[in-house]
């Protein structure tokens, strides 16, 4: 099980594939359809031009009469993506290491109450009780993945295109903006976001071709991202910096829903990493971790101690926490 702050990555899954908290990834290929976008405004839908919207992902296809008007997003992707799309959210997973609940990149943020929602445990009849017209699940964690049968008996239910945590962010922003009768201000926030993305890394050139490791220490393991399809490789390649060869030599051994765990004697392996991205739950400041000899033989001052929440965000990046990502990464980065 890997932590980031109150987020639980089970990504190196309960012992089948990890699941996650709020950085959780799962690795069960589901090759499904590719989205039918059409063009049509924001008001027609997506569909045959009578508003109604039909939305293809790894699950099945979602069929709504037209635009939902209460939405319920049962990820921490889903919830940011659907607010800076403009959606009218009435139920939310809560981010339980925020006094306001809120998940980061998440704006303008929602009220408390609306973010009444346990991030792992699925509540069947509280989702009920909010009558969804849509229930948006692209980045839920496996548990609510596990109920879609469940949550599509009381909503048409949208998950993730191609396998949990695999899709890019701009991917979820197309499929959300789909099923929210939004499809032209999703392809607008992405353009934003890479407008964005551009300006950051015209100002900070030497990012290019910088070598990265990214991962967690918990519990005297340190986990490693190895997927080369996870929304936070993603999104370190659109800055123009690669996962460190040894990390991806690793990776290609064999992960655990996307994940490497290296071992202390081992640590050296990837000491070629130009950055060294560590959250350190429970290790304020990652000085327990950072203070270790072997830390500081095979790391030196490629290690950023990074924060929870950034870790967080990173696994499941996408253009409506591009600005969040990008403030919080300058620093780490320099």
């Amino acid at each position: 099980m890997i932590r980031t702050g109150n987020t639980r990555i089970e990504s190196i899954r309960a012992r089948r594939p990890l699941s996650v908290r709020w950085w959780a990834l799962a690795a069960v290929l589901l090759l499904v359809a590719g989205l039918s976008a059409c063009g049509s405004s924001d008001d027609d839908g997506d569909g045959d031009g009578s508003g109604a919207i039909s939305v293809t992902h790894a699950k099945g296809t979602a069929e709504l009469p037209g635009a939902p008007e209460r939405i319920v997003a049962v990820g921490s992707g889903d919830v940011q993506i659907a607010v800076a799309l403009g959606g009218d959210v009435v139920g939310a997973v809560a981010n339980p290491s925020a006094p306001d609940k809120n998940w980061p990149g998440t704006s303008p943020a929602l009220p408390a109450s609306v973010m009444s929602l346990d991030s792992m445990t699925p509540n069947i009849e509280a989702i009920a009780a909010l009558r969804p017209d849509v229930i948006l699940a692209t980045t839920a964690q496996q548990p609510y993945i596990d109920k879609y049968d469940e949550l599509s008996h009381i909503a048409p239910t949208v998950v993730y295109k191609t396998e949990p945590f695999a899709d890019s962010g701009e991917t979820l922003v197309e499929l959300i903006g789909q099923a929210l009768g939004k499809s032209d201000a999703a392809r607008e926030l992405i353009a934003s976001s890479q407008k964005k993305i551009t300006e950051f890394t015209a100002a900070n050139p030497k990012i290019k071709g910088m070598s990265y490791a990214f991962g967690q220490f918990a519990g005297d393991q340190l986990y490693l991202l190895a997927s080369e399809k996870n929304p936070s490789t993603r999104f370190f390649a659109s800055l123009g910096m690669t996962l460190d060869p040894q990390v991806a030599e690793l990776g290609a051994q064999g992960t655990q829903g996307g994940f490497t765990v290296l071992a202390p004697e081992n640590y050296t392996r990837v000491s070629s990493a130009q950055k060294v991205l560590v959250s350190t739950p429970g290790d304020e400041g990652g000085k327990d971790f950072s203070s270790r000899p072997v830390v500081a033989s095979a790391f030196g001052d490629h290690l950023r101690v990074i924060s929870t929440d950034l870790a967080g965000a990173l696994l499941t990046a996408n253009p409506a926490s591009t600005s969040y990502l990008l403030e919080q990464l300058r620093p780490a980065l320099a």
